[in-house]
């Protein structure tokens, strides 16, 4: 029996990656937009990985601050184990924040981690990937502004809001300095999108997250408090998802399994639940 080994991407056999990476490219958007920027530009800010025995099993992504993206295959219990210790060895002298990917891999990862540096996750957040059924009409309307640099300082509050609440484990604290920094960078790639009724601060914001030759993956998706119940994420969502589905992409977002109004919203928008998503 070969030996599942641990290599680096081997740019040669980049068709048999994308032949791998496309039948789950739903949970892994953000992964194939890096490797189509490193494909692209020769360069990235991490480092890709992949599992092969016969033929490639997984392609990991990890960056130079510790984010962890993947994709994996269905492995066998004897190959799970031998994948273990790998992904064990791998990480035991590296930092890591994040983990984002299919549950499954994401599990796997972390109990690698754990395994061999004994770290202990912060949080273990389980997440629905939902499908935007292209066929959906939308029946709300509210005036979206595609936003730019100059709307930094009208976001702020908002995005400040949905890192507290949805992004920052409990016991870690807001950090002002990276909140600007992160929608700055966002605003430069203009893919935030906002519900404006003329008060002080936008209303609602959502994001692009990530974006691949055929996938759209929404995030960052947060109503203010005083304004909920009136439509304006689904309407931000839907907005987003129509466009992106009109040029041909398919798009996708997660949202926490325990997030049932986000879910209802979602689905009124033209989402559909498919299933797990893990981010440690």
């Amino acid at each position: 029996m070969e030996k599942i080994k641990l290599l680096p991407l081997d740019l040669k056999c980049i068709e048999e990656v994308w032949s791998f990476l496309k039948p789950q490219e739903a949970y892994c958007v953000q992964l194939c937009e890096r490797l189509e920027e490193f494909v692209d530009k020769g360069k990235s800010n991490g480092n890709f990985i992949c599992f092969v025995e016969k033929q490639l099993l997984g392609v990991i992504f990890v960056s130079k601050a510790g984010m962890v993206l993947h994709s994996l295959g269905e492995f066998s219990d004897d190959q799970r184990l031998v994948v273990k210790k790998l992904l064990g060895d791998y990480f035991a002298n590296r930092k890591v924040y994040c983990i984002s990917g299919k549950k499954t891999g994401t599990t796997l990862i972390c109990e690698a981690i754990i395994s061999s540096k004994n770290n202990r996750p912060v949080e273990i957040r389980d997440y629905n990937l939902m499908i935007f059924d292209s066929k959906f009409k939308n029946n709300i309307f509210f005036p979206v502004k595609k936003c730019n640099l100059e709307d930094l300082d009208k976001l702020f509050f908002i995005q400040s809001e949905y890192d507290k609440i949805e992004v920052l484990p409990a016991t870690y604290s807001f950090d002002e300095k990276l909140c600007k920094k992160k929608l700055f960078f966002s605003l430069q790639k203009e893919r935030v999108f906002a519900i404006d009724i003329g008060s002080e601060n936008f209303v609602a914001k959502a994001s692009i997250n990530a974006k691949s030759s055929r996938y759209t993956q929404i995030g960052g998706v947060y109503t203010d408090n005083t304004y909920r119940g009136k439509g304006y994420a689904a309407t931000l969502v839907n907005y987003i998802a129509t466009n992106a589905s009109n040029i041909g992409q398919r798009v996708v977002l997660f949202v926490r399994k325990d997030n049932i109004p986000a879910i209802r919203s979602y689905t009124k928008a033209g989402f559909k639940s498919q299933d797990s998503y893990g981010i440690v």
